[in-house]
């Protein structure tokens, strides 16, 4: 499992080609600024259906899935932002 844990950020980018998913695994991440997670490949930004998805304090949040697969496939998806948040599939 690719898991992602960032803490006391102010901004955070994360792209990668992968599939199914570039984070496939619970993922964790407080941050001050802007969120953004793109999958530049065939597969979902975050992904497996049993895990959790957790973005808190963020400003804005962006979600970019690669191909047609959906952006996100989470068991619990728990995203606070007091900007937009943003799920967008190729």
């Amino acid at each position: 499992y690719k898991e992602l844990t960032v803490l006391n950020a102010e901004d955070v980018t994360v792209k990668g080609n992968s599939q199914p998913a570039i984070i496939y695994g619970g993922s964790q991440i407080n941050c001050t600024g802007d969120v953004w997670i793109e999958n530049l490949g065939n597969g979902t930004a975050v992904g497996t259906s049993t895990n959790k998805l957790s973005i808190k304090d963020a400003k804005n949040v962006t979600l970019k899935g690669g191909g047609y697969d959906p952006v996100v496939t989470c068991g619990t998806t728990d995203i606070k932002a007091s900007g937009k948040v943003w799920g967008v599939a190729k």
